[in-house]
Formats: C-alpha cells, structure tokens, sequence
C-alpha cells in the first residue's frame, strides 16, 4: 500500500514539473498545434495553401514604448518590407510589414497554414493577436498563441526577419 501511494504521487508530482517546464511561464493553458492520431503523435492540420490576406491596424491610442526600434534610421514616408517564408510541420507562414518613419503601423499575412477548418482558426488567431501585439509592441518579441505554437513561432520569425531588413534600410 505505501509503494503504491509513493508511485502515485511520484507520478503526479512528475507530470506537473513536465507540465509546468513545457508550458513555460506565460502559457496559461497546454495546447497542441494538431490533434493526436490513432498512434498518439500529432498529425499534421495545416498545409501551405495561402491564405486569405489580412492585416492589422495599430491601436489609434498606443505610444511608442520604451526599448522599441527607436534606435532604427529614419528614411522618412511610408514603406513597406516582406519577411521569408517559413516553413514548419502545418505549412508555410510569411509575412509582410508596413512602417511609416520608424514605426510599424501595420502587418500583413501573406501566407499562412489552411489545409483544415482547425488550421484556418489558428490561423486567423494568430494574424490577428500576434500582428496586433508587434504593432502595440513595436516588437517581434512576443508570446507565441496557445495551441498555435508552430504556426506562432513562423509567423514571429517571418516578422523579425523583416523588422530587422527595415531596420537595415531595406524596401520592397
């Protein structure tokens, strides 16, 4: 009896150290990108297939926060710089950013997973959460969207990768 209370409870307290180090300290809930198959390993949802553009406006009240791109030579007007597509285990992301001076004002999705209904949902959540972050942010650096963790960390590199070419001076 007490080898059974001892594996129990080495069992839980070993799936929640396993939980709380895979989700990391702001995921509030342990998501995946794809249901399980029948083996139990993920089956990819998300295929390449391009996805409706769409983009995000920055919130009209927000100021430049402080260790933003402020550092970035200013050309003046407004430009536009597409990142790299990015592949991952669902499909491809790119992304494609608009600055005016030395602030981005807007991100667009070029490409992002759509292959299944589910794709098309995280797909959508994360144009519209993580492009409207990195405008309030100024920033790539930004938590990925649960349940979307591929997909986030493609979209968050496409974007980095272009922020960090505008940055250089370069332009579509």
């Amino acid at each position: 009896m007490r080898r059974t209370l001892f594996a129990v409870g080495g069992l839980v307290a070993g799936t929640t150290l396993l939980v709380a180090v895979k989700a990391g300290p702001a995921t509030t809930q342990v998501a995946q990108d794809a249901p399980a198959d029948q083996a139990g390993s993920p089956a990819p949802a998300e295929s390449a297939a391009p996805a409706p553009k769409g983009s995000v406006a920055p919130p009209a009240d927000r100021k430049n926060q402080a260790g933003s791109r402020s550092e970035r030579r200013s050309d003046g007007g407004t430009f536009t710089v597409t990142g790299p597509a990015v592949s991952n285990d669902y499909g491809t992301v790119q992304v494609k950013i608009t600055m005016s001076g030395e602030k981005l004002t807007a991100v667009e999705a070029l490409e992002m997973p759509t292959s299944s209904a589910r794709s098309v949902q995280l797909s959508e959540r994360v144009t519209e959460d993580l492009g409207a972050a990195a405008v309030a942010e100024q920033s790539a650096d930004l938590d990925a969207v649960s349940g979307a963790s591929s997909t986030s960390g493609s979209y968050l590199e496409s974007l980095q990768a272009a922020l960090d070419a505008a940055a250089r001076g370069e332009r579509d």
